[in-house]
């Protein structure tokens, strides 16, 4: 079977090329539509990059410095730059018709991206991979040709801009837009409204057994009453986080939940907590050998039936689901990639992580630098929370907020029932000490 040529035009290309020669100052409109890579023909390329060099260069750009900056190099068809640029000068157009005429190149080097890409999708759907590792892998090529075939205008006068902040302002004052999703916990959305808000990576970090699953579970389980909201448990099984949401909701214990033996007030609380769970819009996939791939490929499904919360129990468990050179670099490629899902579904994406051992030796008090395996995850996150125990006290601490307050508060923990309430003695984090800058 013979394969077909991709889409092009060699005859717009050299109007192009041929046309910005004796007319340089046009090149300022192509350079932000055409880069080398949307030429067909490799020797365009080539041309293309040594005049968009020169220019940026604040140099002279005519035929002579172009082909000095080649060198005269022949290209894969043969034919020397030199006689290419000779062709390209005879097929110049009028300058009026240069952009249309680029726009031609640059559509018909998004299709030839579009068939690669989506190449590389079939190839993905017929070589054994799982249905959710294929979406998430596909996801991630589309994400890839968006970035690099839609190339928006990112500019905007300040006189549109402040208008959407003004429309934004009072459509969030008279309640029609939502600031962000709250905790349901008082003492943190007393501090912070609206604090879970669409496109933003929040990252949730503490030492083992401080209390941060109990706490990304109060917050999806209490989100869950009005939001649909999606949990990755990768730690622990369903069932035992039904009988710490049941535990939590009821006021009785897990042990005694578990060993059944309930006083009738006891069984009484049960029946009625059970029955206002099971309103909860919380979905809870324990799937324990989650890849990167599946878990962004899930994210994406269940953003577009509605979910604007996603919790991550926890961050490192998920597994690569590819090669890596070193671990740092796999968590690195993780949470950049949560944090573009984050931003392209518009949800808010709640990553529980694990600390470096470094805060036990303060006290437990933890820093940004204590985020275990990558500093790519401070960087990322838009906001991060800490949790560590100080005078037999569950502190919270906003270290990081890219968009509002940074500060502390205790919560009560009560950790028979695996539940976390809003305590009191909020304070600024200015007051405390040895913290790094939030940004």
């Amino acid at each position: 079977m013979n394969t077909p040529i991709p889409p092009h035009d060699l005859t717009a290309e050299l109007a192009v090329i041929g046309s910005v020669c004796p007319n340089p100052e046009q090149i300022p409109s192509l350079i932000d539509l055409l880069c080398p890579e949307d030429f067909f023909r490799a020797v365009h390329a080539r041309i293309w990059r040594a005049i968009v060099e020169l220019h940026t260069g604040g140099e002279p750009v005519d035929e002579l410095t172009v082909l000095d900056r080649v060198q005269i190099m022949d290209d894969r068809d043969g034919k020397d730059v030199a006689g290419t640029l000779f062709e390209a000068l005879e097929s110049a157009v009028v300058p009026a018709h240069v952009l249309y005429h680029a726009r031609t190149v640059r559509n018909l080097s998004v299709k030839r991206k579009l068939a690669v890409g989506a190449d590389k999708i079939r190839d993905l759907a017929l070589n054994g991979a799982s249905a959710d590792d294929a979406f998430g892998e596909a996801s991630r090529i589309m994400d890839d040709l968006r970035r690099d075939t839609v190339r928006t205008k990112s500019a905007e006068g300040m006189g549109s801009l402040v208008g959407k902040v003004f429309d934004r302002i009072d459509d969030v004052a008279t309640g029609n837009v939502l600031p962000g999703l709250d905790t349901g916990i008082a003492a943190l959305d007393d501090q912070w409204k609206g604090g879970l808000v669409g496109g933003e990576m929040v990252v949730l970090g503490a030492r083992p057994g401080v209390g941060k699953s109990v706490l990304g579970l109060t917050i999806a389980s209490n989100v869950g009453e009005n939001e649909p909201v999606y949990l990755f448990s990768l730690e622990m099984k369903k069932e035992e986080i039904g009988f710490r949401l049941l535990s939590a909701e009821s006021r009785v214990s897990g042990t005694t939940l578990k060993q059944g033996l309930l006083t009738d007030a006891e069984q009484s609380r049960v029946i009625a907590a059970g029955k206002r769970m099971a309103e909860r819009k919380l979905t809870i996939d324990d799937d324990p050998h989650v890849t990167v791939s599946e878990l962004i490929g899930r994210i994406g499904r269940e953003a577009g039936e509605g979910t604007r919360l996603f919790v991550i129990d926890y961050l490192q468990l998920v597994r690569p689901g590819g090669k890596f050179e070193n671990r740092r670099e796999f968590v690195s490629e993780l949470s950049r990639s949560i944090k573009t899902t984050a931003l392209r579904l518009d949800v808010t994406i709640l990553a529980i992580c694990q600390l470096n051992r470094d805060s036990e030796s303060r006290g437990g008090k933890p820093r940004l630098s204590d985020l275990r395996e990558s500093g790519s995850i401070e960087q990322d996150a838009d906001r991060v929370w800490f949790l560590h125990e100080q005078d037999n006290d569950l502190v919270f601490t906003c270290a990081k907020n890219r968009n509002g307050p940074t500060g502390e508060v205790r919560l009560d923990f009560q950790k028979a029932y695996s539940r976390i309430e809003g305590g009191g003695g909020s304070r600024p984090i200015a007051a405390i000490a040895n913290q790094p800058a939030p940004f």
